[in-house]
């Protein structure tokens, strides 16, 4: 019931008073937990998962590469941050509440600890963490899409949006001990510079 009443209250966005009425409702009035039961379930949960919350942060902080993102929440009305941190091949995906982005953010996470390479978007501040680093390409498609809804006289954002899907679904086949092909990658390449200098008999100016 307890398990019940959490995710009613988190997943479902259910409020107290009819978290606790619905439960009540359901169990013929045998049951009338106290909202302050209700809303102490998330601590109550995390302290009994301490030992899997430090078992993903392994995992993650071990894991080549590791991707990271903040996302906009909302806290009694006030504007709040999750971090994302997920671990590609892995099922180790962590959610951490905190008040900002930024370095404010980051400081005390396993971001500050991470050695490999980190997958982000153009937050410049994860910049400052990690060994290496990637933009999420799922960013970039979401930006190549916004470009064709307003700009649909264009031909350059369908031609580079064709490309990123080709592009990924290429990798994507790919099994875990196969290598990417130099040949491939190289006309992969040589796509948008050929672009530039105009594709299909449209002048180099139509792509820009």
């Amino acid at each position: 019931m307890k398990a019940f009443a959490f995710l009613l209250r988190n997943e479902c966005n259910v409020s107290h008073d009819k978290v606790r009425l619905f439960l009540s409702e359901l169990t013929g009035d045998e049951l009338k937990i106290s909202k302050g039961m209700i809303n102490g379930l998330c601590a109550e949960f995390s302290a009994k998962t301490e030992a899997e919350q430090k078992e993903i942060c392994s995992t993650l902080l071990s894991s080549p590469v590791m991707n990271a993102d903040f996302t906009n929440a909302n806290v009694n009305g006030k504007s709040a941050q999750v971090l994302i941190c997920a671990a590609p091949g892995t099922a180790a995906a962590l959610f951490i509440a905190r008040e900002k982005k930024g370095h404010k953010g980051i400081k005390d996470t396993l971001v500050e600890a991470y050695q490999g390479i980190l997958v982000h978007d153009h937050d410049r501040t994860f910049y400052a963490y990690g060994s290496n680093h990637q933009e999420c390409m799922q960013h970039n498609c979401r930006y190549i899409k916004g470009s064709e809804e307003n700009e649909p006289e264009r031909i350059w954002n369908q031609q580079m949006h064709a490309l990123a899907r080709e592009m990924l679904h290429y990798r994507n086949e790919l099994g875990d001990d196969e290598d990417l092909d130099a040949q491939k990658v190289g006309e992969f390449e040589e796509r948008p510079e050929k672009g530039r200098r105009g594709i299909r008999g449209h002048p180099p100016e139509r792509l820009l």
